[in-house]
């Protein structure tokens, strides 16, 4: 009684996972068209999919594989791998993540499984596992440093960081280390409760994982790095209209739309009556410059007047200037003048 309960616990698991790919794969499907980034992952969860309909095949020829069934799929398993470590270089350095980039990682991941079906033995699968495993492990402590730099980049040179939400970011990691830790267990332990707590783990972190990027916008870091849909919109080529060239400068040299605190991309496409992705197309290839980068010129340029004609505190000036903080204020002003506020005011 306690086998078959078992037993049916390990399906039951099985087939939430596989639910649990189907949803992560639809709701990202759905977001396909918001950014490359998003693409991308609909398109390694796509592969996910793929890779379950194979192994639930590989069951019905389980007598044929024998005893190295268990090593066959824990190596086909272990290409998810490369797709969680490609998909946090994604997250960690936007515009990074393209489908060549996450076919460069997931065919290397596949030679194991190919060696082990030319000569197969205990030895070459340890091996081959450990390699795997070094290089999940390498691939999370790479992506944490660099969220960790990406977050104070962010604090450091956006001037509306309360707008700023990238904690669902470092969310992704750790749901990712937890899915790393149980998948070391299931694959060295191998027996039937382990792997029921594996697919049970996967269902959960993908879903997670998915609704994240959803709902979630990734904003461009501060060493002028885009974000991946204004990558995305760099490549594409379209040519700004004369009308909304004017369009575009009226509302920075008139309507002063630069003074707006949590002024966004998105907030100035709307304001433009145009969208996120043609208007980031026109900045980076019209201004040859990116949106902060740009904001903040006009920033600086209306504080440098303010600091000679007024008396007002240098806070007053920052927050009159569309600056949120004062310490943002004076390290975008030392970067573009060379100098500090009170500097450039006496």
């Amino acid at each position: 009684m306690e086998r078959n309960a078992l037993d049916a616990l390990a399906d039951f698991s099985a087939g939430c996972f596989f639910a649990s790919l189907l949803v992560s794969g639809a709701i990202l499907y759905m977001a396909r068209g918001r950014s490359r980034l998003h693409a991308v992952a609909a398109a390694m969860f796509a592969w996910l999919v793929l890779m379950n309909v194979v192994l639930f095949a590989l069951i019905y020829v389980r007598n044929v594989l024998g005893t190295h069934f268990e090593a066959v799929t824990n190596l086909y398993q272990a290409t998810c791998i490369p797709m969680c470590v490609c998909l946090l270089y994604g997250l960690a350095r936007p515009g990074f993540l393209t489908l060549r980039a996450l076919s460069a990682h997931i065919v290397p991941a596949l030679v194991p499984l190919a060696l082990y079906a030319l000569f197969p033995n205990h030895t070459l699968y340890v091996v081959c596992m450990s390699l795997l495993a070094c290089y999940g492990l390498a691939g999370m402590l790479w992506a944490g440093d660099a969220l960790r730099r990406y977050n104070r980049g962010i604090r450091q040179w956006c001037s509306y960081t309360e707008g700023v939400d990238v904690s669902w970011v470092f969310y992704v990691l750790a749901s990712f280390a937890l899915l790393y830790v149980v998948w070391l267990l299931a694959s060295y332990h191998g027996s039937r409760w382990v792997n029921a707590l594996y697919n049970f783990c996967c269902s959960a972190i993908f879903v997670f994982v998915a609704w994240c990027l959803r709902t979630h916008e990734v904003v461009m870091c501060a060493d002028g790095v885009e974000d991946d849909a204004q990558a995305e919109a760099s490549a594409c080529g379209m040519p700004p209209a004369r009308h909304f060239t004017e369009e575009f400068r009226r509302a920075f040299d008139e309507g002063q739309v630069f003074l707006t605190p949590r002024l966004t991309l998105t907030l100035l496409a709307e304001r433009l009556h145009t969208n996120r992705t043609y208007l980031s197309a026109y900045i980076n290839q019209g201004l040859h410059t990116t949106f902060y980068d740009y904001v903040n010129r006009y920033r600086v340029e209306y504080a440098k007047r303010l600091l000679v004609s007024q008396e007002s505190t240098m806070e007053a000036v920052a927050l009159r200037s569309g600056f949120n903080s004062l310490s943002t204020f004076t390290r975008v002003f030392v970067s573009a003048v060379g100098i500090s506020p009170s500097q450039y005011r006496k």
